[in-house]
């Protein structure tokens, strides 16, 4: 994904960046899908993106980092949690 695309995206997706960084809201669940020639690789539950001037370093729920680069981002899913049934929901 080009650069510009992928921090529009996360723009209107995840929210407001600070120097390049964005932070998914615990209102959301954020997964990024990866490819390259070998193969794919899905993210899931991602809690920051940061995109640098050559690279996009993206952190998981587990304390995971992963270094790639732009051409290796393929596709944002980002969906709203649900609301939980219950007293003053």
């Amino acid at each position: 994904m080009e650069p510009v695309t992928l921090q529009a995206v996360l723009r209107e997706t995840v929210g407001k960046d600070r120097d390049g960084r964005f932070q998914v809201s615990e209102k959301k669940t954020v997964s990024v899908h990866l490819a390259r020639a070998a193969g794919g690789l899905v993210l899931h539950k991602v809690q920051e993106v940061f995109l640098g001037e050559t690279y996009v370093r993206i952190e998981t729920h587990k304390g995971e980092t992963f270094f790639v680069s732009f051409e290796d981002v393929r596709a944002i899913v980002v969906e709203e949690k649900e609301k939980k049934a219950g007293f003053g929901q």
